[in-house]
């Protein structure tokens, strides 16, 4: 039987090694170059690869779709900033931005204090100068301001009393910072004191080996040092007062070494500790920086006022020295003994116990003729644009679990601590007064006294359904805040503590 058509077909297409017979001319090209011709091919395309532009984006966003990095399109020349532009507060990095105006676009750029490192080195900054405003106001002459200085506590620098004219053509004191810790929106706002009108020379010619001495009413360490006039301890610079700094009553910071021991114990006293029988507490020495002996509470046992002052020790200060002190001297026990009688003599009848002391009446709210009267520690609230001119100055962080920001707020031992504002904080915080209040730089008896910012505010006699009481009216409490050169946030119920505490601001019945 002869194969079919189909049989021969296939039977050519298993012994062919193609469909299509190779071309000759191909295949003697292969043959003679040994496939080198495709090699070449194929290394000429990845050599074409090589050489494009390697900077292009393989992986990452579309052009279109990435943020622009605004120093890499900054040239050499130095940035001026726009002069009728308006600048922008960067929060995330707590810092001001100034628009500058290149080709037709504007960009933003800090100063150069505030830039970063990278900002730097690619010239992405504005010069300080640049933005600075001649001083608008002039340094406070003595007599002029209630204190020559105070101490921002927020950022730890001095501020130094000024006086300007108001819209009203009153003269108004200001504390504001000297030319090297101003801020920029100070900077711009001519908000500061030149630093040769604040500053002189530091006195010290050499730092004594001898150990430093302890300020408690400031909290800073003072340290030995070799004068012209014989030794003195004076503190470091950044923690010196403004007269401190005019009569160059300081040492510089980097003069002092970074194991030189500091704190309060180097001021602990080797003298056995007193009994205070009205709080029923222990005492202890302390040397003070002019040789003489000051006794005071462990911090534990301190006061409000005491801790707003810094009159305190602290616990573990007080525990290691005297733990020290009783073993290598004769053991003193008389406080221990006295202040044991004094609480056996709580117990017994007649005695000083919580039911039979005079407990003040309640503050009276209202006048009988409507005025509104203050309880002598509740805060006012100030106005929005008062809360902001506080605000803008300070560094916030974000509460992402209550999605609120946090403020740096003084709390009672003197420590920054992040708070909710009153209207941010829940109904448990405000009731514990566990938020930032706006209050004034000074202690409120001290703010209220100031005649420079409020001449007409006092308290003022009342009646009442209670009696006659002398009190402050609560609308002057609220315009004193408002009309406060400056105000800072501090704990409300560490404010509202002290303020009980305080005598002068409290209701005064007849």
């Amino acid at each position: 039987m002869s194969p079919s058509k189909k049989q021969i077909d296939r039977q050519n297409a298993i012994k062919s090694p193609g469909r299509n017979p190779p071309n000759s001319r191909s295949q003697k090209r292969r043959s003679s170059d040994g496939g080198n011709a495709n090699v070449e091919g194929r290394q000429k395309r990845a050599n074409t690869l090589v050489s494009r532009d390697s900077s292009s984006p393989t992986v990452g966003k579309p052009p279109g779709l990435r943020g622009k990095d605004a120093s890499r399109d900054v040239s050499r020349t130095q940035l001026k900033p726009d002069q009728d532009g308006k600048p922008t507060y960067h929060l995330g990095k707590g810092r001001m931005l100034y628009p500058v105006t290149q080709g037709g676009e504007t960009k933003y750029f800090p100063i150069e204090r505030d830039a970063s490192d990278a900002e730097k080195d690619s010239g992405a900054f504005i010069k300080d100068d640049d933005i600075s405003k001649a001083p608008v106001n002039k340094l406070a002459k003595p007599g002029e301001a209630r204190f020559q200085t105070t101490r921002d506590i927020a950022r730890g620098r001095t501020l130094f009393a000024t006086t300007t004219v108001d819209k009203d053509g009153k003269t108004v004191v200001e504390y504001l910072p000297k030319r090297d810790e101003a801020t920029a929106q100070e900077l711009s706002q001519g908000k500061y004191v030149q630093n040769e009108a604040v500053e002189k020379d530091s006195i010290a010619k050499k730092v004594l080996d001898i150990p430093p001495s302890y300020h408690f009413g400031r909290g800073r360490n003072l340290f030995a040092v070799e004068t012209a006039d014989g030794r003195k301890y004076v503190p470091k610079k950044g923690d010196a007062t403004a007269e401190e700094l005019a009569a160059g009553l300081y040492v510089d910071d980097d003069a002092i070494s970074s194991k030189a021991p500091l704190g309060a114990a180097n001021a602990m006293s080797n003298k056995a500790p007193r009994i205070d029988l009205g709080k029923r507490r222990k005492l202890y020495g302390v040397i003070t920086p002019d040789g003489k002996t000051r006794y005071l509470p462990m911090e534990s046992e301190a006061s409000d006022r005491e801790k707003l002052s810094g009159y305190f020790i602290p616990d573990k200060v007080v525990e290691d020295h005297e733990r020290k002190r009783r073993r290598t001297a004769m053991k003193d026990d008389s406080a221990d003994l006295a202040l044991r009688r004094a609480q056996r003599a709580q117990k017994l009848a007649g005695g000083v116990t919580r039911s039979n002391i005079d407990t003040p009446p309640r503050p009276v709210r209202e006048a009988k003729d409507g005025t509104e009267l203050w309880d002598g520690f509740s805060l006012p609230e100030v106005s929005r644009d008062k809360q902001r001119e506080t605000l803008s100055k300070l560094r916030p962080r974000y509460d992402l679990g209550k999605g609120r920001m946090l403020y740096p707020t003084e709390m009672a031992n003197g420590k920054i601590a992040y708070l909710p504002l009153a209207r941010d904080a829940s109904p448990q915080e405000r009731v514990r007064g566990f938020y930032a209040a706006f209050v004034p730089l000074e202690p409120l008896e001290q703010f209220l006294e100031r005649d420079d910012i409020i001449d007409d505010i006092a308290p003022q006699k009342f009646e009442t359904e209670e009696g006659e009481v002398l009190a402050y009216a609560e609308a002057d409490i609220k315009r004193a805040f408002e009309e406060a050169p400056q105000l800072v946030l501090r704990s409300a119920q560490f404010v509202s503590d002290v303020a009980r505490d305080t005598p002068e601001l409290q209701q005064q019945f007849s």
